[in-house]
């Protein structure tokens, strides 16, 4: 972090070493890794939500976060490395969890693996183990069983016993910012709490809505966002200008962090630190003091989106923190200048009757509930970093005024308006429609089929070489059109390779579909219908973040008679075929028929309600068992959003 106060030598030296490190850390995740940017959150809640996206969690990425967050850590960047935790233990999850026979083919099984990930990278990042776990629940996973809670509690678990064999902050305990004083604190003072929360929901607001404008003139400016390297580079060289020269700002947000939430009567590692905000003059104090939290505000804002692997969690405790122990400083003084005043009849005469510190900590908790969205979990969070038990009531008074405030000024959590910002396929569950469009006109028509009879071996192939799409509706035959099932093009694949693996067969055996009812749900299903069950259909038709952000492929047959003819074979080319085939193959055990399905005049409110809270990543449109149409979430975004079509992610 930064460090400096020395001569022209020891600034140029330090200068020289921290921009080094950005430009490598900038330069391998722009040619090496993309999705190594950032905290990682937005791309884990996507691919929790049931989105596969190649890139997000592979090896590469893993690698060159972990390289890169240690070497953007050093620059001085004002950001914190414990948000891409998360993104690094999902990493490492989903690679194990791919690697392991027994869970490898079940894409249900694998996000669970990742959601208890993220459960543990939060107690690593902060020696928080249950606040790990309703992190995992209450702001990463779309999905969430019951079952899960003790599998996250367990990896949580498991992460802290690791932590404290390990000893990372050489006082063989897990709590990062311990409070060694016991805090009492008044009724009075819960006013100056619920101020606290509504001044952190506020500023977390604004930088929320900063941050977004800041990150639409990036990508509207080609010199900056053609140029990710040299954006890091000036943004390095301005933190040091800012941070260098002044007394708090010589420390990185770690070490302030634990002098602010420190009391004046508690022992202090930095000695320097300790003199400033306890022996400080009024004026020097509060002129630092403001102007470090104003400092680090603008520098956390047009930090936070550049492409390097950074997090948000400290730099926003550190702001909170500074403002908070402001607060608590200006409200001591008043308390010893009028000691009689009402509000503090109730005091001890014989102590002091406001702590600072303990301000310093809710202001952190404000600001960051502000800034995230998340309440529950940070309440726990900040309990476990400090050890503090007396101050949770207060932590959790503010982080609720913190919420209301946020509610009140309509701002959205940090990672749902980047997962905006970088067009991913991701329902939020509270967005509200008021369009009255039905499915029908959502809907993609004509969608290619196989039949429940009739298609060979050879027909299948053909379909696969001349389409690009990732699942096929079955249906019991092309007049009809009544839906049986769906198959994805991997299963397809896979059953053409066995059967000719093990019967010998040629393109000229025939493929049936031997379903003898048809089972599908509907939107009517959504409040009886298991979650568990919807997502198993849903990941096993998932398709890539590629294919969702390109082009929307054609779903109606060739307008080429010949390639229409290999697509949909005529029907009276049936029984030649079928008389040159010694036998037929039945790859019913290959079909998905629990289909998620909507009638076509179902509104759009209902199939958004009908994605976001099943979780599904298609469903078909019927009209009394007669197959329409599909609608993919691609459809649905691309509506809300009144766009053609997603563009292609900003960084790529």
């Amino acid at each position: 972090g930064i460090a400096g106060g020395g001569g022209l030598a020891e600034f140029v030296a330090f200068a020289g070493t921290s921009v080094a490190f950005a430009a490598i850390a900038a330069w391998l995740v722009a040619v090496h890794a993309p999705y190594a940017a950032g905290s990682g959150i937005p791309e884990v809640k996507t691919v929790l939500s049931g989105v596969l996206m190649r890139g997000a969690l592979s090896g590469p990425t893993l690698v060159i976060k972990v390289v890169g967050l240690a070497l953007a850590v050093s620059s001085g960047l004002n950001m914190g490395k414990e948000g891409p935790f998360v993104h690094l233990a999902a990493c490492l999850a989903d690679l194990l969890a791919r690697g392991m026979p027994a869970v490898a083919g079940d894409e249900v099984a694998v996000a669970e693996v990742v959601a208890c990930a993220c459960a543990a990278g939060v107690a690593v990042a902060f020696a928080a183990p249950i606040g790990g776990v309703l992190f995992a629940f209450e702001e990463a996973a779309s999905f969430f069983p019951i079952h899960q809670v003790w599998r996250c509690f367990f990896c949580a678990t498991l992460a802290a016993l690791a932590l404290k064999t390990l000893n990372p902050f050489f006082n063989g305990k897990l709590v990062m910012f311990e409070v060694t004083s016991a805090f009492k604190w008044h009724r009075f003072e819960i006013l100056l709490f619920v101020m606290l929360g509504i001044m952190g929901g506020a500023i977390g607001s604004l930088f929320v809505h900063l941050n977004v404008k800041w990150t639409h003139y990036r990508l509207r400016t080609p010199r900056i966002k053609n140029h990710p390297v040299r954006e890091v580079l000036v943004l390095v060289f301005i933190t040091i200008l800012v941070s260098y020269f002044v007394p708090l700002g010589q420390l990185n947000n770690t070490e302030l962090l634990a002098g602010l939430f420190k009391s004046c009567a508690s022992p202090h590692n930095n000695e320097s630190t300790h003199s400033f905000l306890c022996h400080a003059s009024a004026h020097s104090f509060i002129s630092v003091m403001v102007y470090t939290a104003v400092s680090k505000f603008i520098l956390s804002v047009v930090t936070f989106g550049v492409r390097v692997p950074a997090g948000l969690f400290v730099p926003s405790l550190t702001i909170g923190a500074v403002l908070g122990r402001l607060v608590g400083v200006v409200v001591r003084h008043w308390s010893l200048v009028y000691p009689n005043f009402f509000l503090f009849r109730e005091c001890d005469a014989s102590s002091n009757c406001v702590e600072p510190s303990m301000y310093a900590i809710i202001g952190a908790a404000s600001v960051l509930g502000g800034v995230t969205q998340v309440s529950v979990s940070i309440a726990v969070i900040i309990f476990e970093l400090t050890g503090g038990v007396t101050h949770l009531i207060p932590v959790m008074s503010a982080l609720l005024f913190s919420k209301f405030t946020c509610g009140f000024f309509g701002a959205r959590s940090i990672y749902d308006t980047h997962i905006n910002i970088k067009r991913y396929p991701f329902l939020d569950k509270s967005t509200r429609i008021h369009d009255t469009t039905l499915a029908a006109h959502i809907m993609r028509a004509s969608p290619v089929v196989i039949p429940a009879a009739g298609f060979t071996i050879g027909d299948i192939e053909r379909l696969l070489e001349d389409t690009t799409f990732y699942g096929f509706p079955v249906v019991n035959n092309e007049l009809e059109m009544l839906l049986v099932g769906n198959i994805v093009r991997p299963e397809l694949t896979v059953a053409i390779e066995k059967a000719r693996e093990e019967r010998g067969v040629t393109a000229l055996n025939e493929v049936t579909f031997s379903v003898p009812y048809t089972t599908s749900f509907s939107e009517e299903s959504v409040r009886g219908a298991t979650s568990a069950l919807s997502l198993v259909g849903s990941m096993a038709r998932e398709d890539s973040i590629d294919e969702i952000s390109g082009p929307t492929p054609e779903p109606s047959p060739p307008s080429d008679p010949e390639k229409r003819h290999r697509i949909r074979p005529s029907l009276s080319s049936y029984n030649f075929r079928h008389e040159l085939a010694s036998t037929s193959l039945d790859f019913c055990s290959y079909l998905d028929s629990f289909v998620p399905t909507v009638s076509m005049s179902t509104p759009l409110d209902k199939v958004h309600a009908f994605f976001s809270h099943m979780g599904i990543r298609s469903c078909m449109v019927t009209s009394r068992g007669r197959l329409e149409g599909i609608i993919s979430k691609k459809d649905l975004i691309a509506y809300i959003d009144n766009m053609e079509d997603l563009p292609k992610k900003y960084f790529l």
